[in-house]
């Protein structure tokens, strides 16, 4: 009777249903999470600003936008791999100052973007100056000593008070670092 058959068919089955399950999540994380900085990438942050902002209807919703300054020179002085050794630390300062109270996005090579729902303006403020104390602290840790100070700038957006659309938000943020 076919009751005879070996066990291993239905293991080598539950290896190949738990080996996809692993590619699954490997595939939905490379698709949200930027591979240098492990943050959230471009493509999830419009996805997530679009769900913050119909979810925000009736609360404020804040953006903001932190640039690093010339990076590019950054870059040429000291070469690639140290800036991306920066932008990682950065990001993980980022992590950190934020915390539970919003999400943090690589939104462009040297542009970090952080979403922070049911945020105000002054609660923003407040949040771009902790960013700063923790760069600035960054800056004077001794391994730091032989180079040029990381510089960010930073522009803030919070709807409904400041934008009435999702390219609103982003744009009036986008003007704000400048």
């Amino acid at each position: 009777s076919s009751n005879t058959a070996p066990n291993g068919g239905l293991r080598s089955i539950a290896s190949i249903a738990v080996k996809n399950a692993g590619l699954y999540e490997q595939m939905y994380r490379e698709a949200r999470i930027d591979n240098l900085t492990d943050v959230y990438n471009y493509r999830f942050f419009v996805e997530r600003l679009r769900e913050e902002y119909e979810n925000s209807r009736n609360d404020s919703l804040a953006l903001l936008y932190i640039d690093l300054d010339d990076f590019k020179l950054f870059n040429q002085l000291y070469g690639s791999i140290e800036g991306d050794k920066i932008l990682r630390q950065v990001a993980g300062i980022l992590k950190q100052a934020v915390g539970s109270s919003g999400t943090v996005f690589r939104s462009s090579g040297k542009v970090f973007a952080v979403l922070l729902p049911n945020v105000d303006g002054r609660q923003a403020e407040m949040l771009a100056r902790e960013i700063r104390t923790r760069i600035d602290a960054f800056n004077s840790s001794p391994e730091r000593k032989n180079f040029k100070p990381l510089t960010f700038s930073c522009g803030i957006c919070v709807s409904p008070y400041s934008a009435s659309s999702v390219q609103e938000l982003m744009d009036h943020a986008d003007l704000a670092v400048y």
